[in-house]
């Protein structure tokens, strides 16, 4: 964090934002490695690099969700083993609130199945989201809810009382 005033000062030339954006865009960041010299360590230490080795991790690595990964057949494009072809697919992460996604959940870490999303694009692409069809549409309950103008915990509740997906969408909410 920098104060407002050394940037109008001209004491500084940003809050440390564009070092980072260079670094990505350049794909590399140098630093020590156990205390040798100085080396270049291609992306280490960026957002977009811990994504990637998350990403390697959760496949293969010994983490607690593998069978959610690697358990179900998701595998990652051969591609990716190397982190800067990652990058260079996949682009520097807009913003510090974005994540690798995967567009298909069921489908491969590859270029054209992946991207930066935002947390509540996230949510909304997970297995455990419970997808509710209506007059030929399907979509979360959290869609339902923002187009119908009513809690998503109200709708929750009304379905699993046993409503049908039709009263629950439109009946009104009693109000107090």
């Amino acid at each position: 964090m920098v104060a407002k005033a050394q940037l109008h000062r001209g004491a500084v030339r940003s809050c440390g934002c564009l070092a980072r954006e260079q670094s990505v865009r350049l794909g590399a960041v140098y630093g020590p490695q156990n205390g040798r010299s100085k080396r270049k360590h291609w992306g280490k230490g960026t957002a977009e690099y811990r994504a990637w080795k998350a990403m390697r991790h959760r496949v293969g690595g010994n983490h607690s969700q593998v069978k959610d990964y690697a358990g179900r057949g998701i595998v990652i494009d051969p591609r990716w083993d190397d982190f800067r072809l990652f990058l260079e697919d996949m682009g520097p992460r807009p913003s510090n609130c974005h994540s690798l996604d995967r567009i298909d959940n069921d489908g491969d870490y590859k270029p054209e199945n992946c991207r930066w999303a935002l947390p509540d694009t996230q949510r909304r692409n997970s297995r455990r989201i419970r997808l509710v069809e209506f007059q030929g549409r399907e979509q979360c309950l959290q869609d339902w809810s923002d187009e119908v103008g009513m809690s998503r915990s109200t709708l929750a509740n009304r379905l699993s009382s046993g409503w049908s997906v039709e009263r629950a969408l439109t009946e009104p909410v009693r109000t107090r």
